[in-house]
């Protein structure tokens, strides 16, 4: 079985894409090479996190908002409330709150014990006193989804060594304490406003004379450091520090950018700009990411993700794709690196067999993607579903992404090349690749195809002895929607007869929708069967293109009303 567990929302709509004006001269066609037998390491979603993004009630739905995106860390206050920098979001709270219903554990930011800012240090003597309450709430809390400690945060900005003294005196005396007191947790720093040659290197020399190097270096991108720093600054940054570790004799040690951001502000979580923070972090194996929080009257929007405190923005479905992934990254290699142009990322998934690429950045309009090497799995013929997100602004609630073609592509030499017209700046693309579907296949199994917010189940009644069910969600305010989507390729141009082996325990007769090729709903009756998992067959004609056509039956989607009652789907079946 395939994908059993990608829950992926696209509408069904094909759809040419809405251009927006570019933000500076491009260059040329963009491109974006995969090398998918090249593997980086195992998926971590690293860079799906975000900084005060969720709180002790917002989002308030854990499982649909938080979950889905598989997070890897959230950075949060040490404490929270009116006498502290942040008035929600306290750490060990937050901790607690995921704990058990959602992957992300929580980078625990000290500095925020202290009032205003820049921060309005107490003195060293209550700093640490202040501290240690801090770590023994950690050691007492039920959680044990911490990251670590980051000590202090952008002292670049918010340490005044005239008034308070030198910060090396309050990261080491910090550093002291917590290894006196919680051993075995991670110290996380510097963790500046942004990346300087000569304070990384002058603070990591005191700390390895003073044996206080810290287990997780951190620092800013938030693409303004006053200097003009760019998002295609990153790779010298990382280069670099790499260097100063070498010069010192200090190992590797994992790196978090735990506030990431577009030059642009108003473009936190915008999929076009995300798409390349998360290639370049993905491409040099940086353990963790968060992006920032400039519109500090909305916490707990996961980064500017949701439009509002429960409803989900363009952002969210992207980094949904992202949490899409598993098996393993791949390398990626952009026409420029080192520019604001088309960067993009990629799994290979070896037992699910699938390999999902995703893009965005500056462009022209035309980005050309090429994966070489493919797996032998994929076969003589791929097939190919392109995919995008646009975005309007943060504070938009979006439907979800949409289809813009799904077609067969033929393997030259383990490659195949994906061309694109009509991109944009902003928005966000995907491709799914799959094992190529052949023309002679006439059934299509429910758990081989593409299904969004429902799950497979075993049963000796269904083909192949699975099946879809739980096809349940029809909200469109949040959006959830329970849809699967099969792809289906087509001999000739011409009506078939479409038959849809289903299940319905309801006790009355239910209904689901049924789209395909960017055609009108029309709704499809499933009379009782015997029992869930007790199948029977519904026939509706349908009018399908030679080669590959996408075919959704829903609960609920983008522009359908909603589906009664409920059906479970074993598979679908053409024939003329």
């Amino acid at each position: 079985m395939i994908k059993k567990y990608i829950s992926i929302a696209l509408s069904l709509s094909v759809a040419v894409l809405t251009l927006c004006t570019p933000i500076d001269v491009k260059a040329a066609t963009q491109s974006l090479t995969v090398d998918c037998d090249n593997v980086i390491r195992s998926v971590t979603h690293c860079a799906s996190g975000s900084l005060y993004g969720i709180n002790e009630t917002t989002p308030a739905d854990i499982s649909t908002l938080v979950t889905p995106l598989n997070p890897n860390v959230f950075t949060n206050p040490a404490r929270a409330g009116s006498e502290y920098q942040q008035p929600t979001g306290a750490a060990i709270d937050v901790a607690e709150r995921l704990y058990g219903n959602s992957s992300g554990e929580v980078m625990i930011r000290l500095a925020d014990i202290c009032p205003n800012w820049p921060y309005s240090f107490p003195g060293m003597s209550t700093w640490l006193d202040e501290v240690e309450t801090v770590i023994t709430d950690k050691l007492n809390s039920s959680a044990d989804n911490f990251y670590g400690y980051e000590i202090w945060n952008e002292p670049v900005y918010t340490w005044d060594e005239s008034t308070n003294g030198s910060f090396y005196t309050l990261w080491e005396n910090t550093y002291d304490l917590i290894r006196l007191l919680d051993p075995n947790e991670k110290i996380i720093g510097p963790s500046d406003g942004y990346y300087d040659h000569d304070r990384m290197y002058n603070f990591l020399a005191y700390c390895v004379s003073n044996d206080c190097v810290p287990d997780i270096i951190c620092w800013h991108e938030l693409s303004s450091n006053g200097s003009g720093s760019y998002i295609s600054d990153f790779v010298n940054n990382y280069n670099d520090y790499r260097s100063i570790e070498d010069s010192l004799g200090i190992s590797d040690r994992p790196i978090s950018i735990n506030e990431y951001c577009d030059i642009d502000h108003t473009k936190e979580g915008c999929p076009g700009s995300a798409a390349r923070y998360i290639a370049k972090y993905e491409r040099y194996s940086i353990d963790s990411a968060c992006i920032s929080w400039w519109w500090t009257a909305y916490p707990g929007r996961l980064g500017s993700l949701l439009g509002t405190d429960y409803q989900k923005g363009a952002g969210w479905w992207f980094y949904k794709w992202y949490g899409d992934m598993s098996g393993n990254m791949v390398v990626t290699v952009p026409s420029n690196e080192e520019s604001t142009y088309v960067d993009g990322f990629a799994c290979v998934d070896s037992s699910e067999k699938y390999i999902s690429v995703m893009f965005g950045g500056d462009n022209d309009g035309d980005i050309n993607i090429t994966l070489n090497d493919l797996p032998s799995w994929i076969g003589s013929t791929a097939t190919v579903r392109v995919e995008a997100i646009d975005w309007v602004s943060k504070d938009s609630v979006s439907t979800g992404p949409y289809t813009i073609s799904a077609a067969n592509y033929d393997v030259n030499g383990s490659s195949i090349t994906v061309s694109l017209s009509g991109c944009n700046s902003t928005s966000g693309y995907r491709l799914l690749v799959l094992p190529g579907v052949s023309s002679s296949q006439t059934r299509y199994e429910a758990e081989n195809a593409i299904i969004s917010n429902a799950n497979t189940f075993y049963s000796a009644n269904a083909s192949n002895n699975y099946y879809v069910g739980q096809i349940d969600y029809d909200d469109s305010t949040t959006p959830v929607y329970s849809y699967v989507d099969f792809l289906v390729c087509a001999p000739s141009s011409g009506t078939y007869t479409l038959s849809i082996r289903y299940a319905n325990g309801s006790g009355a007769t239910s209904t689901q929708g049924l789209a395909y090729n960017n055609g009108a709903w029309q709704t499809i009756s499933y009379e009782e069967t015997d029992g869930w998992a007790q199948f029977a067959t519904k026939n509706v004609q349908v009018s399908l293109n030679e080669g590959i056509n996408v075919i959704r039956l829903a609960k609920g989607s983008p522009y359908f009303e909603g589906g009664t009652y409920y059906a479970e789907i074993d598979y679908i079946e053409i024939s003329q």
